[in-house]
């Protein structure tokens, strides 16, 4: 245990100050993404199994039935339908604005936290290039005072900071880009199933007027 903290300790020094708010950045961006997915994994649900679900329901005409099976289903696709299904008795275009609107509150709930990462993905480089400029400056800080007497041993502490802050930025930056891309994939999907089931369950409700 202690091989592994000593060499780590030693690589935070070596990264100078702005290691320190890449550190921190990481740990919220770790906390964010495991949140996320947590939430992602409990709203996901299959489209196609709920309204055929529906659609053994409203075939009989038991709206109740139907009503009461998005109860006991706590998804945000559930509860669209349901907000659909609670304006049965109206017209199909009335029906789809309503799951719309349904779909862009859940939305709302399932962007949570994406704008940390979005943000996260453009700081964590910058402050490695910050960190790599620090560095920089160190190094000709120390050439400066030391002229003909420098030597590649002392210029070491400098260069180290510049490159490992600009490798722990870009370490962040990237799996926080490929996590929010992933996210923001997972809501288009959402809506793409939020404008399916709106067209099915509109069509079960007013099979009549769809012709």
């Amino acid at each position: 245990m202690f091989e592994f903290i000593q060499p780590t300790v030693r690589f935070i020094v070596s990264g100078g100050a702005m290691l320190l708010p890449i550190i921190f950045c990481s740990w919220i961006a770790i906390s964010t993404i495991i949140e996320r997915l947590w939430n992602f994994r409990r709203s996901s649900l299959n489209r196609k199994q709920l309204m055929s679900e529906m659609a053994t329901s409203l075939k009989r005409k038991k709206v109740i039935e139907a009503v009461s099976i998005c109860d006991k289903i706590p998804r945000p696709l559930a509860r669209v339908v349901k907000a659909g299904l609670l304006k049965h008795d109206r017209d199909k275009s009335e029906i789809k604005e309503v799951m719309q609107e349904a779909g862009q509150e859940e939305i709302i709930d399932l962007e949570r936290y994406l704008p940390i990462l979005g943000t996260l993905v453009y700081v964590a480089p910058l402050l490695g290039l910050l960190g790599t400029v620090m560095g920089m400056i160190r190094v000709f800080i120390q050439i400066q005072a030391e002229a003909e007497f420098a030597n590649a041993a002392s210029l070491a502490g400098g260069i180290w900071e510049a490159l490992i802050t600009t490798a722990a930025g870009l370490a962040v930056a990237i799996p926080t880009l490929i996590a929010y891309n992933y996210f923001v994939g997972w809501i288009d999907t959402f809506l793409m199933d939020v404008e399916g089931a709106a067209t099915d369950l509109a069509s079960l409700l007013s099979p009549k007027r769809e012709g």
